[in-house]
């Protein structure tokens, strides 16, 4: 894991150990829940040309989370709304409420990870 995160350093991407274990399990959902996680070269060789896959999938991962402060695995329109406004930039509530009810499938109150996925491109 350690070597991982020294190549992903000289790329200029500076993780966190549990990021880096993430995204070690997100290329190789076989790995186990060792001290050290191992990738093979394979693995590694593909992270390399995927990593920027890898890291918007993390990202995005991020993002949900922010949103979801409740920790709920849902994202409703009322958190929607209160990470929307609370940014501060006079922005019309009435407006964000419309503009998450326009995204979310249909007959549902709110997003799941997968459909926030989805919405974002993955």
């Amino acid at each position: 894991m350690n070597d991982f995160k020294v190549s992903m350093a000289r790329m200029g991407k500076n993780f966190t150990d549990e990021e880096i274990r993430e995204v070690m399990q997100r290329m190789n959902p076989f790995l186990n829940n060792t001290s050290e996680p191992r990738l093979t070269f394979t693995d590694f060789v593909s992270a390399s040309i995927d990593k920027d896959v890898h890291l918007y999938d993390l990202k995005i991962k991020k993002v949900f989370k922010y949103f979801d402060s409740k920790n709920t695995g849902k994202l409703t329109e009322d958190d929607f709304v209160r990470i929307m406004v609370r940014k501060g930039d006079n922005t019309d509530e009435e407006k964000v409420r419309k503009a998450f009810r326009d995204i979310l499938p249909t007959k549902k109150k709110y997003l799941k990870y997968a459909d926030f996925c989805e919405i974002m491109g993955l």
